[in-house]
Parts: C-alpha cells; structure tokens; sequence
C-alpha cells in the first residue's frame, strides 16, 4: 500500500483534528486505573535498571509487566521491543567470525521480529481498540516494511488521536519523503498531544530552523525556559548558539546555557562550554582560562573521566597559548618556539590561535622558512580563514606569490592523493549508469548517505549551499545511497527539499569494501582527475568554511571562487595532522596469569579512548552504527567460552531519538577462557581483536580493529 504525499496528509490530519485536546476519544471505562499507571511506570524504571545493568532476561520481563499494567504506555512498548531484540543478540556466540556474526545477527532480529508480531497480534486480537497495540507492531516494521509502518500508525492515530508518538513517527516519514510541511504540521500535533514532553518540544523547535528560523529560535528559547530540568532544553540552547551566524549572539547563548544548566549536571551544557572556550580564545584569552579553570573544578569529582581529563589538557593548552604570546611580547621568541613545540593539541579544541601564535615565534625567531611550512599542511588539509591568511602572510614575506602558494597547497593534497578505480553506479532519476570518469574536469564529492540517517540529513542543507555556490565553477556531489531497502524514499526527500544531487544506488557492502566508509554520512573530495584527495567529516558548522577552501583549493585557478583571501572569519574546531591517529586502545590481561590445564581464567579487556569520544555498545539502538565486538582468535588448547560487555551509559546526541547506549573510557570488557585438560604446559599467548567504532558529538569514526593480547601460563594439572 502506497500513499502519496496528498493522501498522505489526508488520512492524518483529516476530520479537523488539529488539537488532541479537542478530538480525543473519551477514556473508555475500562481504561488502566491510576493505580495501575503508577505501577506500569515503576514497573518500567525496574526495566530500565535492568537493561542498563546488561540483564535483558529481566529487562523484558520487567517492560512486558509495565505494557500488561499499562498497555498505553509507549515508552514500555519502545523498550520492550528492543529489550527482546537484545536478548537474541546477547546469545549468539563469541567464536564466531565476523560474516558468521553477522548472519546470525540478521537470524536473531529475524526471529525476534516474528515472536514479537505473534505475540501483538495475539494482544491486539484481545484489545483491538488499544492504539499502541498497532503503534507499536508499526515500530516493528521499522526498516522493513515503511508501507506498513505507515499503515499501522494510521490506525492507531485513528483509534486514538492523542497519540503523541504516532505523530512522530508519522513526521519522520514525512521527512525522509521530502515533506517539510506536512513534517512540521505533525511535530506540532505531537506537541499539541504531549504538551508536557520535553523531546516533543524540543524536536517541533529544531525543525523548525530551517523553514522559519526566526520561529525556530522562539521556540527554542521556549524549550529552554519550560524545561530547565531536561537535557532537551540544554540542547536547545546549544543547537541555537552553534547554527547562530552571529559571534556575539553565539557568546550570549552558551553563556545562557552554562548559567542556566550548570555543565557539571548536562552533558549539552558541558559540550557548549567547549565552544565558548573557543569563542572566547579568539579575542578574551583571559576568559578563555577561568572557563578552563572553572571546568577543570567542576569535573574534579570524576577525575578519571573523559571530561575531566579534556578540560586539564585544556587548561594546560590555554596557559601554553598565552604563556607563548606573552613571551614574544617580550621578544623571547625561541622560547617561545620552544614551549609551543611541545605543546600537545586537545582534541576538539579550535587551534586557529595556537596556529598563529606558533607561526608568529617562529617568524620571530628568523625562521620564517619554517613558519610558512608549519601552516601549509593546515591550509591545505583543514583551512580556514585564518590559517590560510597567516600562511599567505609569511609566504609574501618569503617571495610568494598568491599563484606559488596555490601550487604549493596543490602539491600538498597531490602528495596524499589515490587513484580509484573507475567505478559505475545507476542513477535514481533516469536509470542511466554513470562512472567516476564522467566526472573529470570537476572536483567531485562523494557523499554517502541513507534516507533515515539523520546526520545525513542535517548535513544536506549545507551541501546544498556550497553546490548553489561552487556548482558553476566546476564542482558536483554524487549522493550514493547505501541502504537499497530505502530506495522509496531518495527522490521524494531529494526533490521536495530542493537537493540539487546526483542521487546513485549504492550498499553497505560497496561502502566498506571499497571506501571503509561505515559510519554515515562519510565524505570524499575527488580532485578534477578523479582522485580521491580528502575524506572529510560531516559538513555542519565551521565545516561548511572548510570544505568551501578545500574546493577552491583544487578547482582549477581561473575558476577558483573566492580565490585564497577572503576577510571573513570563521572560527572553528581546526588540528591537522598527517596521519589519524586511531581513537582506541586496549589494556588486556588474565586473571589468574598461572593456571592448571582444565580450569577457567577470565580474559579483561579495558578501553582506552581518546578524551571526548565514546564506543558503541554491543547492542547500538541505531542500525548504521556499528557495535563493539570482541572475536577471539583460536588458539590450540584454548576454548573461549563467553564475552561479556560491561552495562553502557547513555548519551544524547543531536541525530538520535532516544538516548544511544555507549561504552567510555575505561569500560571494561570480560572473556570467558578455559584451558584444555590436555593442554601443553608452557607459555601461551590468547589474544584477538576488538571491532570498535568510535564516536564524538559530530561524527563517527570508520570502525578500527584493536588487537588484544595477553601471556597466560599453563602449568599442568
């Protein structure tokens, strides 16, 4: 069953219900007491103790008690249904290899998708006049069947129209088939059905940015001051900061959030404290330091954590900066070049700053040979404004022309380019085959995506501005869809948002073998050859700058927009470095270290991740995200038994729904081993690797594979 967009639209908000509160059905007599609500809610909290304690046995049992107490209540639905789906995951065996993995992986969702429609038939066949009953089988169709996702949401809308997550889910589908309108219509229904709901608030506000941005920053100042309990309303406050164009307003706003919801207690407050620090570095380096300092005792209670590891490195970092620029104000500057040098770049902090100040030390100590080619890499790697104008000034004081300094940023991003083969993908719009090779003379961007991803689809506006920009100078964007199963939707989103990309089919499996592109959106710059020059992360805030230079880096000179210079200053997260550095690590070891042939040792494993950033759990909510598996190698006489993962925290991210489930710094993952009776004593290495991907706010990181080794000794029976 096929709707369009009119029908669509028709079939929700037909019959003039525009407010829940005025079509509402009266609650039926044999509706849930409030006794029994009270309950469904305990009973659910119980579930979610549970699941964050890795017990999901216990988990479903708990949100299956909560949906029989309360069958109205969504949230118990929600979870019940990924509660089952992770019980069938948790049982599939360590010893497999990953293809195996992933096979039984698709068979367990499988499985549990089939018990679980048994049984809400079974339910909806006893109630057939309960709407979530029918919400809840159209969640189960999720990435599945959109049609009928569609259809059961529709009915449940009609048996209750005050099912606020009806409108929402309703809304998503209206997003990804191209709808802006009808999208935001049903936000503000769920809003209107949930007036008390922080996320209904927040999501209706952040929708709105793009089509009305002056009501979109009214409403999420309202979020901010109706939910000054919620991280939702943090969040507010920080999407409204970071999409401002304007500094001072930037500064006012997440001067707002720190005041308003202190860092220590909101993870959004604490990510906006990042960039006012880089805001303030900019011109109020002194302001800059007492956020440091005050950041650094705000996160003392947990001076493991991230946090409090990334604001000491920064505080360190900041005192470094001025220290620098106080001793060339002194006209010390070999010192000066001397602390800078050994002065270790946080991650995630704006170094535009340092960049400068270390190319002013060098300058000034007559090495403005080495100044100039210090700031290279960075102008043609990761440009901004800034970096680029420093460069272009040391390298007039060298001799430079604008046209050698051009050639010198070419030379730079021609030394790291590679040739691809001249692939061949299917267009959406005319079923013609296109090849990389139909694309040369044009700096090219490779962008892959899905419909349902949401990064994706926040980054798409940007693209589309930088296209209207570039476009005719010579540049284009080859949007490759890499989930088949979401075909339906491409053209529809591209058209009614005005996407003016060349949509491609595409898969997973082309991603990652080809492009090891596995986390979505991924981003490749093709130079006019067709050569894969830079990958770059999502395109969204300062990034937008950036790609911007890097294009006009690698258009040919008499079409270069905007040429090298530009006043404008657009300050941003900047630190290049020639190779990435993976984002994790292990500390692996076995207790006890000595063991009889025949008995058990268990294997820890500890992450050790970048300050900032956090692993997927074994069991990510969100299916493009990939999870954090451990697969033992086989060793002779060695018999691995069971991995267990460690309970996830949640984090909140601007892309996702729901909180997702993640592993820290720190998280420790355990290996079940026993030791054949059998066994040769001696010395014995059990090792394996750790496929783990990891995430920061922006973005996530193509998946590394972390080997994990470890000496036992088998010492005989």
């Amino acid at each position: 069953m096929h709707y369009g967009k009119t029908a669509f639209a028709t079939l929700i908000i037909a019959g003039g219900c525009l407010a829940a509160a005025s079509c509402a059905p009266e609650a039926a007599d044999d509706g849930p007491s409030s006794d029994a609500v009270a309950a469904s809610k305990a009973s659910y909290e119980e579930g979610e103790r549970a699941f964050r304690e890795r017990n999901a046995a216990d988990a479903v049992t708990h949100f299956r008690a909560a949906i029989e107490l309360d069958p109205n209540n969504t949230q118990a639905h929600q979870m019940f249904i990924f509660a089952t789906q992770d019980l069938g995951r948790s049982e599939i065996s360590a010893e497999l290899d990953e293809e195996a993995r992933n096979a039984a992986m698709k068979a367990a969702a499988d499985e549990s998708f089939e018990s679980l429609l048994a049984l809400y038939d079974e339910w909806l066949k006893g109630s057939p006049d309960i709407a979530a009953y029918k919400w809840a089988i159209g969640q189960l169709y999720m990435y599945r069947d959109y049609d009928k996702v569609r259809q059961y949401t529709i009915e449940a809308l009609a048996l209750d129209p005050g099912l606020a997550d009806g409108y929402s889910t309703l809304a998503l589908m209206a997003d990804v088939s191209g709808d802006k309108e009808l999208e935001l219509e049903l936000l503000n229904k769920a809003v209107e059905a949930a007036p008390d709901s922080p996320d209904k608030a927040f999501y209706y506000a952040a929708s709105l940015h793009q089509a009305d941005p002056a009501l979109g920053r009214e409403k999420s100042l309202e979020v901010a001051e109706r939910f000054p309990e919620s991280e939702r309303g943090a969040q507010s406050l920080y999407w409204l900061a970071y999409r401002s164009g304007d500094r001072e307003e930037k500064i006012s706003v997440y001067e707002r959030l720190r005041t308003t919801y202190p860092p220590a207690e909101f993870d959004w407050s604490g990510s906006g404290m990042t960039q006012l620090a880089d805001l303030y570095s900019e011109s109020q380096p002194e302001k800059a330091l007492a956020l440091a300092e005050q950041m650094v005792a705000a996160t003392a209670g947990e001076p493991d954590g991230w946090s409090a590891t990334h604001w000491n490195d920064r505080l360190t970092f900041q005192q470094n900066v001025m220290k620098g620029d106080e001793l060339i104000a002194d006209g010390q500057f070999q010192q000066a070049v001397e602390l800078l040098q050994d002065t270790t770049i946080p991650r995630f902090v704006d170094a535009n700053v340092f960049h400068e100040t270390r190319a002013r030390a060098l300058d000034g100590a007559g090495q403005t040979t080495e100044a100039y080619e210090y700031l290279l890499p960075l102008a043609a790697k990761e440009p901004t404004e800034r970096v680029r104008s420093a460069a272009l000034f040391y390298a007039e004081k060298l001799g430079k022309d604008d046209k050698t300094v051009r050639a010198d940023i070419r030379a730079v991003l021609d030394e790291g380019a590679e040739e691809l083969e001249d692939y061949s993908f299917e267009r959406y719009d005319n079923g013609e085959r296109v090849s990389i090779s139909d694309f040369k003379g044009k700096v090219v961007l490779l962008n892959f995506w899905y419909p349902f991803c949401g990064p994706c689809r926040g980054e798409n506006p940007e693209l589309q501005k930088v296209l209207e920009k570039y476009g005719p100078e010579g540049f284009e964007i080859l949007a490759l869809n890499v989930h088949p199963e979401e075909d339906e939707f491409v053209l529809p989103y591209a058209t009614g948002n005005g996407f003016d990309f060349i949509q491609l089919r595409s898969d997973m499996e082309f991603a990652q073998s080809e492009f090891q592109a596995r986390g979505m959106p991924t981003n490749f710059l093709l130079d006019i050859e067709g050569r894969k020059v830079l990958r770059l992360p999502p395109i969204a805030g300062t990034q937008v700058r950036t790609l911007e230079l890097q294009i006009e880096s690698l258009l040919p000179e008499k079409s270069a927009a905007g040429g090298l210079v530009s006043d404008a200053l657009s300050p941003g997260p900047e630190q290049a470095e020639d190779e990435e550095p993976g984002h994790a690590g292990v500390i692996a070891s076995v207790d006890p270290r000595e063991l009889q042939a025949g008995t058990q040792a268990l294997m820890t494993i500890e992450l050790d991740l970048v300050p900032g950033t956090h692993a997927n759990s074994d069991s990510p909510t969100d299916s493009a995200l990939i999870p954090t598996t451990f697969f033992p190698d086989s060793v002779e006489g060695v018999v691995w038994e069971q991995v267990i993962y460690p309970r996830p925290t949640e984090v909140i991210e601007w892309y996702s729904v729901d909180p997702l489930p993640v592993f820290e710094d720190g998280a420790v993952i355990q290996a079940r081993l026993s030791v054949d009776e059998d066994a040769v004593p001696g010395k014995l290495d059990v090792s394996g690797q750790l496929r783990i991907q990891v995430c920061d706010a922006d973005y996530c990181y193509p998946p590394e594979r972390v080997p994990v080794t470890a000496a036992i000794t088998v010492i005989g029976q």
